[in-house]
């Protein structure tokens, strides 16, 4: 593709990366799709946005599934680490539960603790 012109999908010229949807910016979390991450946020995704059932963050869904490079993206765009799921855990709580010991390394840190 050379330089300003439109992917396929985006023929119209529409801006799709507006008002990412919650729903698909939690998808590519759990995913883990660092590059997706990156480009959902440089286009306005909101890195503190939490499903409505769950309270769950992105940075929950990172620290759960092991994936720091991830978190290391969203605590950079500005997501908060300090925050609670529905359950009370915090994004370290589940680092810990699943044993993925660098990442609660880095929130550990990254709190101060």
């Amino acid at each position: 593709m050379n330089k300003g012109e439109r992917p396929p999908w985006d023929a119209a010229g529409t801006e799709i990366f507006t008002n990412v949807p919650v729903s698909l910016f939690l998808e590519v979390m759990m995913m883990g799709s660092t590059r997706v991450a990156e480009l959902l946020l440089c286009h306005g995704a909101e890195p503190n946005c939490a499903d409505p059932t769950t309270l769950t963050r992105p940075v929950h869904d990172a620290a759960r599934d092991g994936f720091l490079d991830t978190l290391v993206v969203l605590h950079r765009a500005g997501a908060r680490l300090d925050v609670r799921d529905a359950w009370g855990r915090l994004p370290v709580d589940l680092a810990e539960e699943r044993g993925h010991r660098a990442v609660a390394g880095y929130l550990r840190a990254a709190a101060g603790d």
